[in-house]
């Protein structure tokens, strides 16, 4: 007889009717626990292949139904020792692939894990929070190389100040105009503001500006009205134009006196070159009080009114189209500290004439009043 496999089958010995069922039984026995074997692992494969194709490998399961087929064709139903071998080899392959199929399932796992981090990663310098660029630092302001010859401020004469005295003393109606010039009428009560401890008014200050510096070809001064027009009608509705400029940007170097808080002068100058708002200030750091002697928590540094200087600023740069808008503040210019509640209209008016003309700021307090008979003086000079 001739095996699955090929080969003849030598015929069994002859033995006894007991031997013979005895070595049946025992093949029988040994077929079965192959058969067993081979159906644990059939079963076993065949839940890896479904398990596996859940990864998208169908070519599995294809695999598996292929191979038990094969096997099926090739039993004999009467030889249960054939049908075991087969059934082990059968087994061993199935393991084999099932082998490589938990390395394909570790692969892919590993893959995801690694995605999984590089992902949270991603997602982590997503939220995490950038560093905020270092402020600029504001350029140092260093003074000037070289400052014009410092003025003195000498006495008047004794004709002179006869003359400021006689004038300032007459009796004369208050709304009479004592003097006509850069389109200005200034009355008798305007002028004698410039007597010791009283509050001078715009147009004294208008009017002294433009005499002493009318003639500074790059500087322009706007008039001690510009600020609250400004505040009271808006930036878009204030149009200024200046006086033998095309605009703003032109000249070097721009006098705005400023009237803060409703008793108080100070000056802010315009430097076009440097692109800078300086803010000059007689009695910066000082607090205004009120009629009951207590804190307003105003100081004479009004950043409000500087702010909207700048804005007017880059307006007028958006209308003239220059560009030349970004303009630093710097609100604590050290100047000259007035000591009482009155000069600070003269002090403002003396730093703006040395700042226009590049001149050091040494003036103080025991010059006021001589200050104040030499702007009369200069104001009387503008009659004739």
């Amino acid at each position: 007889m001739t095996s699955l496999y090929g080969f003849k089958r030598s015929p069994a010995p002859r033995a006894s009717k007991i031997g013979v069922e005895t070595q049946t039984n025992k093949r029988r026995l040994l077929a079965g626990d192959f058969l067993r074997f081979g159906n644990h692992r059939l079963q076993r494969d065949a839940m890896i292949g479904g398990q596996f194709s859940r990864f998208g490998d169908s070519a599995n399961t294809s695999f598996v139904s292929h191979q038990k087929q094969s096997v099926e064709n090739q039993l004999v139903p009467n030889d249960a020792f054939a049908r075991s071998l087969i059934y082990a080899d059968f087994a061993a392959e199935t393991d084999k692939k099932s082998r490589e199929i938990d390395a394909e399932i570790q692969r892919i796992d590993d893959l995801f894990v690694k995605l999984n981090l590089e992902n949270a990663q991603k997602t982590l310098d997503l939220v995490k929070p950038k560093p905020k660029p270092e402020p600029k630092p504001k350029p140092e302001i260093k003074p000037e190389a070289e400052f014009e010859e410092e003025p003195e401020i000498v006495p008047l004469t004794a004709e002179e100040r006869q003359e400021v005295t006689s004038f300032l003393n007459q009796r004369v109606s208050s709304n009479t105009v004592v003097a006509k010039a850069f389109r200005i009428d200034l009355t008798f009560s305007e002028l004698v503001a410039l007597k010791p401890g009283k509050w001078l008014d715009d147009h004294v200050i208008d009017i002294y500006l433009a005499a002493q510096l009318d003639n500074l070809k790059q500087v322009y001064v706007f008039s001690a009205l510009f600020m609250t027009t400004l505040k009271e009608f808006g930036l878009k509705r204030t149009k200024k134009r200046l006086k033998g400029f095309k605009n703003i940007f032109e000249p070097e170097k721009l006098i705005i006196p400023l009237h803060v808080h409703g008793n108080h002068w100070t000056l802010a100058v315009v430097d076009n070159k440097k692109k800078s708002i300086y803010y000059y200030d007689s009695m910066s750091g000082y607090e205004h009080q009120d009629s009951n002697n207590k804190p307003t928590g105003k100081t004479s540094s009004s950043i409000h009114e500087l702010r909207l200087l700048k804005e007017y600023l880059q307006i007028q740069s958006e209308v003239l189209g220059t560009g030349d808008s970004e303009y630093l503040i710097y609100d604590r210019m050290p100047c000259p500290q007035q000591h009482n509640g009155s000069d600070c209209g003269v002090f403002m008016c003396e730093t703006a004439v040395r700042v226009a003309r590049n001149q050091p700021l040494t003036h103080k307090q025991s010059d006021m009043p001589t200050i104040r008979q030499r702007m009369a003086l200069c104001i009387l000079k503008l009659r004739s």
